[in-house]
């Protein structure tokens, strides 16, 4: 697998590109900014981009969003040394379809499990991540749990008004509380979003 590694800090970039290594990967190019990622990506023929989520010359996901649009088949993993839900769940909600969330203190034996997991299609969301976007201020009410249940089955609008004795408009009011909590744009990224934190049991 051929891997481009972007970091604005040497060392990190140096780490990293020695752990790969040692796992036994193609390391084939490293990046310290935004604007020489762009570059690199418009050119070079990379399977896995491994990522610094803040870096300067600009901002990441937007990028990558543009560089999904070319590059469909790209792996993506962000790392971060941030620990704030806000950003993890931007990351997430973003189009760039990221693949892999760690952090820069993971562990060999995580990064190769990341590395193996989106090789082969799937997500990968650190477990320390993982556990601090479920703990993070979903505060969600019991109501809007039970509306948010109802949704991630199928249910319509005038079905979870019916199942909770409200009114199709305060059922609208609940789904709209819960997109803009878990900060997405529509139904299907709420349910998404919902199911990848463990909000609904399914």
């Amino acid at each position: 697998m051929k891997i481009a590694i972007a970091d604005d800090h040497n060392l990190m970039r140096a780490g990293f590109k020695s752990l790969l290594t040692a796992l036994g990967h193609d390391v084939i190019a490293e990046v310290d900014d935004i604007p020489a990622l762009a570059a690199l990506m418009s050119d070079a023929d990379v399977d896995l981009l491994v990522s610094d989520f803040d870096m300067p010359g600009g901002e990441l996901l937007p990028l990558l969003e543009e560089i999904r649009l070319n590059q469909p088949h790209l792996k993506i993993i962000i790392l971060t040394g941030l620990q704030y839900a806000a950003v993890f769940q931007q990351v997430l909600a973003s189009q760039a379809n990221v693949q892999g969330l760690l952090s820069k203190s993971v562990d060999p034996d995580v990064m190769q499990q990341a590395i193996t997991t989106v090789s082969q299609g799937g997500q990968f969301i650190q477990q320390e991540i993982s556990q601090l976007l479920q703990n993070s201020a979903h505060d969600l009410t019991k109501r809007e749990r039970q509306v948010l249940n109802l949704l991630a089955i199928g249910r319509s609008n005038t079905e979870v008004a019916n199942e909770l004795f409200l009114s199709i408009k305060t059922v609208d009011s609940h789904r709209m509380n819960l997109m803009r909590k878990l900060e997405v744009r529509n139904i299907v990224q709420l349910i998404e979003r919902a199911r990848e934190l463990g909000l609904t049991g399914l």
